[in-house]
């Protein structure tokens, strides 16, 4: 009877653990070949940080060229009255479901990050209509508190992605914000 009751535990055990998700791995899709955010998740992660348009759709790419000049970067302003600059993120090789998505301006001469500090959204990674190699996140609004302190002085936009196993991976540019708002005299 206690090799039978063990039988059983055994069988119970074996219809069980097949359904079960592994934790460390995410199920792929069968078709290898596609851009689908599920088989590119084999591929080494890699991220580039760019800009959209208002309101927040599309990639603009904001790529250092190696000559160290800001790329342009409006801040625009949002329909209930705060700022912000309109960011976009290309990935591949990241799981594309619930990624962190984090990016904050730095000062490249102090180090000090500009108000009110890291934005962060956990976002689906969808792929990029215009670039299907890619995955997309399109339109995180990068609050920016002081435009006023801003504008026109270069400033370095970090961004990290991490998914949801974890695998994190980081990219910059360098910006000059635009504000063409209202800034009182010094």
């Amino acid at each position: 009877m206690r090799e039978l009751a063990q039988l059983g535990v055994v069988l119970a055990v074996g219809l069980v653990l097949p359904g079960c998700d592994d934790p460390t791995e995410p199920p792929l899709q069968p078709d290898s070949e596609s851009v689908d955010g599920y088989s590119n998740y084999k591929q080494p992660p890699q991220v580039v940080v760019g800009g959209a348009l208002d309101p927040g759709t599309g990639f603009v790419d904001w790529a250092d060229e190696g000559v160290g000049l800001p790329t342009p970067a409006t801040i625009i302003s949002g329909p209930q009255g705060g700022q912000h600059i309109w960011v976009s993120v290309r990935t591949k090789g990241l799981w594309p479901s619930k990624a962190r998505i984090g990016v904050e301006f730095v000062d490249p001469e102090t180090g000090a990050i500009a108000k009110p500090g890291r934005v962060e959204v956990i976002g689906t990674l969808k792929t990029d209509p215009t670039a299907p190699q890619w995955l997309l996140y399109e339109g995180l609004p990068a609050f920016i508190k002081e435009p006023c302190l801003i504008r026109e002085r270069p400033l370095r936009a970090v961004l990290k992605v991490v998914d949801l196993y974890g695998r994190s991976v980081q990219d910059t540019a360098l910006l000059k914000p635009v504000w063409t708002g209202w800034c009182p005299s010094p």
